[in-house]
């Protein structure tokens, strides 16, 4: 059975590439370009990891986590940011395995989806 990857990224460009990288890979891809739209996508879907940005648009990927571990829904999640201040230790136990900062080589993303699938 493929796994479903939910890639939440506001710059359409980043998110695309992410999209066509990973279904070559032989992953389902859904997309989201904030954290309103990942939310209905989760509560729709079956979602075995997330990618997604810092800073999102409506609902950051913070507060998305946040929202989901509240509900007890922890989604195993991989952050992508610019940001240089990314404290992981406060995030693993909202799903975070950890975090790529952009910008980042493709080849990191897919290896470090493969090691948390």
């Amino acid at each position: 059975m493929k796994k479903t990857i939910l890639i939440i990224e506001d710059h359409v460009p980043t998110n695309m590439l992410l999209k066509t990288i990973l279904k070559k890979e032989g992953y389902c891809i859904i997309n989201a370009t904030h954290g309103k739209e990942a939310y209905d996508l989760i509560v729709h879907n079956k979602i075995h990891i997330m990618i997604l940005d810092v800073e999102l648009p409506i609902m950051t990927g913070i507060e998305l986590l946040k929202l989901l571990k509240r509900e007890g829904r922890v989604i195993p999640s991989i952050l992508i940011t610019g940001r240089d201040d990314i404290d992981l230790n406060g995030l693993k136990d909202l799903g975070v395995l950890g975090h790529l900062k952009k910008p980042f080589k493709l080849e990191d993303i897919v290896e470090i989806v493969g090691k948390a699938i």
